[in-house]
């Protein structure tokens, strides 16, 4: 659930929310990852469903124990940042595969950072996960010979980053939305309090 309109910080725990079933899904599929395929190293691969756990129990309990959006506002960022960390953990974990669709996680990454801070989260998730890429191509192409195209690596930070800002865009605009509605709302009541 996620009401438009809401006080930043009932807005802030609908967000962890709504992340943290997500999460557990992609916990279970690293899981699963892990016992299919441990990559370049089985110490590698499971501590990706470790760690993405781990933030995730901290998006559980974080939202119950802190009040202050400040403090929400600072859990959002540490989850964001471990989620990232997990993402980065599996690409270069599955580096080696040539036909990897790890890279495609990192626009969740992007999408989660646009959800939280808008244009400007998308931007800040869209140019680190490019930067991310961009070391995992030379990294790939130093260590198994695959080929590092930077035409390749470009057109995904653009999508990364355009995917992001569209979604940001369109979630300030429809907070925007919220807002109005209830000031509405609030104008509407009080014109019916006064005409009783």
């Amino acid at each position: 659930m996620w009401t438009l309109g809401a006080p930043d910080d009932v807005r802030l725990r609908q967000r962890e929310a709504m992340f943290v079933w997500v999460r557990w899904a992609f916990v279970g599929v690293a899981v699963l990852g892990s016992a299919l395929d441990d990559g370049r190293s089985a110490a590698l691969a499971w501590s990706a469903p470790v760690v993405l756990a781990a933030v995730n129990v901290l998006a559980v309990v974080g939202p119950r124990r802190i009040r202050s959006t400040r403090g929400l506002t600072i859990l959002g960022v540490v989850v964001n940042v471990g989620d990232f960390v997990v993402v980065t953990i599996s690409l270069f974990t599955y580096s080696g595969n040539a036909d990897t669709a790890t890279p495609l996680l990192l626009v969740l990454v992007v999408i989660e950072a646009a959800m939280r801070w808008n244009v400007t989260g998308a931007a800040a998730g869209g140019a680190a996960a490019g930067a991310v890429v961009v070391a995992w191509m030379v990294e790939r192409e130093a260590t198994y010979g695959i080929d590092a195209r930077f035409s390749t690596a470009l057109a995904r930070v653009g999508a990364y980053i355009l995917t992001g800002a569209l979604l940001g865009a369109l979630i300030r605009q429809l907070e925007g939305a919220g807002r109005e509605v209830q000031r509405q709302i609030r104008r509407t009541d009080a014109v019916g309090r006064f005409a009783l």
